[in-house]
């Protein structure tokens, strides 16, 4: 796990190392000139890509907070901790829920053999349709060989959430 945190309701909310990772990518990208700093218009574009929507009135908001000295830059430690307090204000229900639909392309509230083979090809794992069924098996509590949203989410729930 990462050093970089944020409190939330009491609870202390920490980036996984792949998010931290995924992060640094991000961050990296936007610094073509390795000076370690990015603009607040490549803040912008990073948060879209993440999911945030801002507004302008919120980027102004940010740039106060996070560049009091007018630079139009921050660095890879602001921006991370920027990125750990919007991470933190993410509900994981509903992120399970997007995530779901990702895999539910054609939106029949059920993920079958061939939605699984497609994901699990977009992040480049080689897992054998032997290995899908199984998994599949596993979460299909009722047997009809999908695993529904309430399966997905009892996953979800059993496996990530506290």
């Amino acid at each position: 796990m990462s050093s970089y945190g944020n409190i939330n309701n009491n609870r202390r909310f920490v980036l996984t190392d792949d998010q931290i990772n995924l992060l640094k990518e991000a961050f990296d990208l936007f610094d073509m000139e390795k000076t370690g700093q990015i603009d607040f218009h490549e803040l912008k574009l990073t948060l879209k890509a993440f999911g945030f929507k801002v507004s302008k009135e919120e980027m102004f908001i940010i740039k106060k907070k996070l560049d009091p000295d007018e630079t139009n830059k921050i660095n890879f430690e602001q921006f991370i901790n920027y990125m750990t307090e919007k991470f933190s204000e993410r509900n994981p229900q509903e992120e399970a829920m997007l995530a779901f639909d990702l895999f539910d392309e054609e939106k029949k509230g059920k993920i079958n053999l061939k939605n699984l083979k497609k994901a699990v090809k977009e992040i480049n794992e080689n897992l054998s349709d032997t290995e899908l069924k199984a998994i599949i098996e596993e979460f299909d509590k009722d047997g009809d060989g999908y695993i529904t949203k309430e399966d997905f989410l009892k996953i979800m729930n059993d496996y990530y959430f506290d």
